[in-house]
C-alpha cells in the first residue's frame, strides 16, 4: 500500500543489414513518483515514531543500446553478438526525524558504459567453442543537502536555511572499471559423455576521492583498488544408459569490492558504516556431484 507510481517507456528497432547481419536499437526510459520507505516510517524511538519523512525521490533510468547480430557461418565465427550500451541512472533519498525541522537528502548519479561481445563456432562436429569479452565502466557522483524548514503553525512555507550533511559515497568523484575475456569449450566425448570447460580472466580498477572532511577525517583522501583473477569451470556428464545420469562440476568464482562496498557511509539503527579501502576480493571454489535415476516416470535425484 505504498501507492507510488511508475512510468516505463520501451522501444526497439531492428534493421536488416544483410542476410548475415542485423542491427538492433533499444531505448528505455523509466521514472517514478516519490517512494516511501514504510519500514523506516514504522520505526519507533521508545514510544514515539522515529521518522516523519523517509522516502526515495523519483528514480530515473535511461538506457540506449545498439546490438549487432552476426551470422557469417565461417569456421572462425558461426554467429555472434556485439552490444554497446549506455545507462544514466538517478537515485536519491530524503529523511527527516519526527518533530525535527532539519531534512537531509542524498543524490546519486551513475553513468554506465558497457561493451559485450559473444561469439560461437563449431570446431568440429559435436565440438563447440564460445569466446568473448566484457567491458563495464561506472562513473558515480554523490551529492547531499540539508534543509531547515521554515514553518508557520502547521504549514511548511519553505526552506529557512541550508546546512551540510555527509554524502553517501565519496564526494570527489568515483569510477569503477571491469574488463574480462572468456572462452568456453563443449565436446561430446561419446554418445554417453559430455565435457564442458570454461575459463575467464577478469580485471577490475576502482578510484575513489574524498574532498569534504567536515564529518569525519580518514587517514587518506583517495583510494585506488586493482584486482584480477582467473576463474575456471569444468563439467562432466556421463549417461551409461537411458536410466542413469552422473553429473560432476568444479568451478571457481571471483568478486571484487565495488564502490558501494568500499566507499559508502550509511547509518542504520544507530550503526554507522564507514569507508574501508582495505577490503579484499572474495573467492569461491565449488565442487558438485549428482546422480539421476529414472524410475517409472519419476525422476529421483541423489546428490553430494
Amino acid at each position: 500500500n505504498i501507492g507510488y507510481k511508475q512510468l516505463d517507456l520501451l522501444q526497439k528497432l531492428n534493421i536488416p543489414l544483410s542476410p548475415s547481419a542485423d542491427l538492433l536499437f533499444n531505448l528505455q526510459y523509466s521514472n517514478s513518483s516519490d517512494i516511501p520507505r514504510y519500514d523506516r516510517l514504522n520505526e519507533y524511538d521508545d514510544e514515539t515514531l522515529k521518522y516523519a519523512e523517509w522516502y526515495y525521490q523519483p528514480q530515473k533510468r535511461f538506457l540506449f543500446s545498439t546490438q549487432l547480430l552476426l551470422n557469417p557461418g565461417t569456421p572462425v565465427m558461426e554467429n555472434g553478438t556485439i552490444t554497446l550500451a549506455f545507462q544514466d541512472i538517478d537515485e536519491s533519498s530524503t529523511e527527516r526525524k519526527f518533530s525535527d525541522l532539519n531534512r537531509s537528502s542524498e543524490f546519486t548519479n551513475v553513468k554506465v558504459y558497457s561493451l559485450n561481445a559473444d561469439f560461437n563456432t563449431s570446431v568440429r562436429e559435436n565440438r563447440i567453442f564460445s569466446y568473448g569479452l566484457e567491458f563495464n565502466y561506472n562513473d558515480v557522483k554523490s551529492e547531499s543537502v540539508g534543509e531547515t524548514l521554515l514553518v508557520e503553525g502547521n504549514e511548511v512555507l519553505g526552506v529557512a536555511a541550508n546546512y551540510p550533511v555527509p554524502t553517501r559515497y565519496p564526494d570527489g568523484g568515483n569510477d569503477y572499471l571491469s574488463a574480462s575475456l572468456y572462452g568456453n569449450y563443449r565436446q561430446d566425448l561419446s554418445s554417453k559423455a559430455v565435457l564442458n570447460t570454461g575459463i575467464r580472466l577478469t580485471n577490475t580498477n576502482m578510484n575513489l576521492k574524498w574532498v569534504d572532511t567536515t564529518f569525519f577525517k580518514l587517514p587518506y583522501d583517495e583510494a585506488h583498488l586493482r584486482n584480477n583473477a582467473i576463474t575456471l569451470t569444468i563439467g562432466y556428464i556421463l549417461k551409461p544408459n537411458e536410466d542413469w545420469q552422473i553429473n560432476s562440476v568444479f568451478s571457481s568464482g571471483f568478486r571484487s569490492p565495488n564502490i558501494d562496498d568500499v566507499g559508502k557511509v550509511r547509518d542504520k539503527r544507530g550503526v554507522v558504516s564507514v569507508p574501508n579501502i582495505n577490503l579484499k576480493p572474495e573467492y569461491a571454489y565449488n565442487l558438485e556431484f549428482g546422480i539421476n535415476k529414472y524410475f517409472d516416470e519419476k525422476n529421483y535425484l541423489l546428490s553430494a
